[in-house]
This record gives C-alpha cells, sequence and structure tokens, in this order.
C-alpha cells in the first residue's frame, strides 16, 4: 500500500512548554483515531528495549521530558539516533504508530522518511513482513504500537519469558562463550542479518542490566572469560 508523510487522521492536538528546557518539558498528544484492532504495544517507560515482538537497540533516556498519550504518562524514551535500530515482523498488513516528543518528528521506516505534522505522532500503513526503523532527524521516541488493519486477524500481544540460563548466554546454547561476544557485536552491526532472540537477549543485557543491550555487553564478556571479571551480573 501507498505511503505517505502525513498521518490520515485529523491532526491531533499538541502542547508543548516552552519556557522550559527540553528536559522539563511535557507533551501532549491524544491518541489518533484510526481503523485498526489489537496490537503489539512497546512502552519504553515500562519496559525499556525488552520485547518479544519488536528488536530494539540503541540508548534509553530519563531526561527528555514527558509525554502523555492514550491515559498514560511516559517519562522513558529510546533516543533516536545513528545506532538506533528497530525491525520487527509484521504478521498481516497493519499500521505502525510511533509516539515521540518533537512535534515534528521524522523518522525512517524501510528506508522511507516520514514526517510528524505537528502532533509528535506519526503514523504508517505497511505490509506483512520485515520491517525497520531507522534515524532520519535525532529524536526521542516514547511510545509504539503495530495494529492489524481492518480485516486482517486481530494481532494480540504476547510475552515471551526471558531464558532461564546464564547471565552472558546470547545465543541460548547453555554456555557463555567468545560466540556470544560475537553475536552481540554482530546484531549490533547488522541487525537486519543477525538478531539475538527475544527470549535470549535479557542474557546478553549485562554491562548495565535492563539499558539493553550494547557493545559493552561484548566487552564484558570478554572480560569474565578472561577472568578479569568474577561474574557476570543477572538482569
Amino acid at each position: 500500500p501507498a505511503q505517505t508523510t502525513a498521518p490520515v487522521q485529523q491532526p491531533s492536538t499538541t502542547t508543548t512548554s516552552s519556557s522550559q528546557p527540553v528536559q522539563s518539558t511535557t507533551t501532549t498528544v491524544t491518541s489518533p483515531v484510526v481503523p485498526v484492532s489489537g496490537g503489539y504495544i512497546h512502552n519504553f517507560t515500562e519496559n525499556g528495549t525488552q520485547s518479544s515482538f519488536y528488536s530494539i537497540t540503541g540508548n534509553l533516556s530519563d531526561a527528555k521530558g514527558t509525554v502523555n498519550y492514550d491515559g498514560k504518562t511516559l517519562t522513558r524514551c529510546l533516543k533516536i539516533e545513528t545506532a538506533t535500530a528497530i525491525s520487527f515482523n509484521a504478521p498481516s498488513n497493519g499500521r505502525l504508530t510511533l509516539v515521540f516528543t518533537e512535534p515534528a518528528a521524522t523518522i525512517k521506516i524501510d528506508g522511507t522518511k516520514y514526517t510528524s505534522s505537528g502532533s509528535g505522532i506519526i503514523t504508517a500503513d505497511l505490509s506483512s513482513g520485515a520491517h525497520t526503523v531507522a534515524k532520519a532527524d535525532a529524536a526521542n521516541l516514547f511510545y509504539m504500537v503495530f495494529s492489524a488493519a481492518e480485516g486482517q486477524p486481530a494481532v494480540t500481544t504476547t510475552t515471551v519469558k526471558p531464558y532461564n540460563g546464564k547471565a552472558g548466554d546470547a545465543n541460548g546454547d547453555g554456555t557463555v562463550e567468545l560466540a556470544d561476544a560475537i553475536l552481540i557485536m554482530q546484531s549490533l552491526a547488522n541487525p537486519d542479518r543477525y538478531q539475538i532472540k527475544p527470549e535470549f537477549r535479557v542474557n546478553a543485557d549485562v554491562s548495565e542490566p535492563g539499558s539493553g543491550v550494547t557493545a559493552n555487553d561484548a566487552l564484558a564478556i570478554q572480560k569474565y572469560l578472561l577472568g578479569l571479571l568474577p561474574a557476570l551480573p543477572e538482569s
């Protein structure tokens, strides 16, 4: 289906406190009225970068303001930077909704640049299959949801329990070895080709548990294997 740079619904209301610095900005955006049902929701305030549906690589921040959306107060975001990467596999045609703190935020979805019309919300109608979200310009993403289009099977949220194995076991083979560090670096450099399964990401997040998978996790695993770290912290 054709993709456009503006949401199909009427522009949502946005109010921004312009007398305060960015760190204390509160943005209020209203929920878009769109023909969707069900959804894979990701709330960065509650879930960080851990998800059973989205593969998320990037840095989180609690100092980019507050967004009120869909009755929720959101205080934590994913910083949209060059190294930030989000990918997911849509089980059906549907709509991706992204909520930012910037009224005129931009983002690239499957290589196409989208711009919010001033609401801080970007929507894109997508077909089933693999999709990627990446930086267009610097922005801060607080919330996202992919929902099935009308006439499509409703998408339901599923939860995958973290792998009950060893911290550092990124590939889930039951051992902590150099291959785990290599997989982490490969997934960061080429997330389309190399991915850490969602249930194993909690084991890969060892340098600062809860901050998401980064190159520091690969370094921590190597230090552990060399005996420079007595143990890897559990997430």
